[in-house]
């Protein structure tokens, strides 16, 4: 099955959408006592010293966010992977 060009783009943005709200979530300081209070409200979620708290992981945020994306925008979890896939590997490239 062939897809069309504007659905293609489509899931880039969403996929840009993903990304954005991912960095808005994890690093931004609009969120930052949400993040603090999120920490300590679960302690459980940080797995050891090496890496950080879930809700300061991009990777972790990236798939939640990617779910979200597609349930909010009607669309099956099948294209969850690839907005997932391409909203962290932009994030990659921006340092």
């Amino acid at each position: 099955m062939r897809r069309r060009s504007g659905e293609v783009i489509e899931l880039i943005c969403l996929a840009f959408t993903a990304y954005i709200i991912t960095a808005v979530i994890t690093s931004s300081s609009l969120f930052y006592k949400f993040r603090e209070w999120f920490k300590a409200k679960t302690p459980y979620l940080k797995l050891s010293d090496k890496h950080p708290h879930y809700i300061e992981c991009r990777l972790c945020v990236s798939f939640a966010v990617s779910v979200g994306v597609c349930c909010f925008c009607s669309l099956p979890l099948v294209f969850v992977l690839p907005i997932y896939g391409v909203s962290y590997f932009i994030c990659t490239q921006e340092r």
